[in-house]
């Protein structure tokens, strides 16, 4: 079992950066720890998110973590962001022949991260935000 957990880590340390944040948000909002392995497994069980960390149901996600329910929508930076919104930001980076993607949670700016499952990501630091995912309580 150790080394299945292993790869899970791995995977989600590579490719997990918006599961994450919907991790962090949800810690933030319980005041609980969660244990990001362990739901990894619940949420790839359920549909709700590949095993490569690409997120289906973001929505399902971090209402299943918080208990309450919760939809999410794309917005292009024009959006203005409401007070109760919770707000992910993917940043690009393009590289030769291809684009580095991360996401992040928003701070005070856009240009400082809330949180950043990279602690200090590159892609943020030289690249540019290109659009947010709006999580909002229903």
């Amino acid at each position: 079992m150790k080394q299945y957990k292993q790869k899970i880590a791995e995977t989600i340390g590579k490719y997990g950066c918006y599961y994450l944040c919907l991790i962090y948000l949800a810690e933030k909002i319980t005041g609980k720890n969660l244990d990001p392995i362990f739901y990894y497994t619940r949420f790839v069980n359920l549909g709700w998110m590949e095993e490569d960390c690409f997120l289906i149901r973001p929505d399902l996600i971090l209402s299943d973590l918080v208990g309450n329910i919760y939809t999410v929508f794309y917005a292009d930076l024009s959006y203005r962001i409401q007070p109760d919104d919770l707000v992910i930001v993917r940043y690009e980076w393009a590289q030769t022949m291809t684009t580095l993607a991360h996401f992040v949670v928003l701070g005070k700016t856009i240009a400082t991260p809330e949180y950043d499952p990279l602690g200090n990501s590159q892609t943020v630091e030289f690249g540019k935000p290109v659009s947010y995912r709006i999580l909002r309580r229903q």
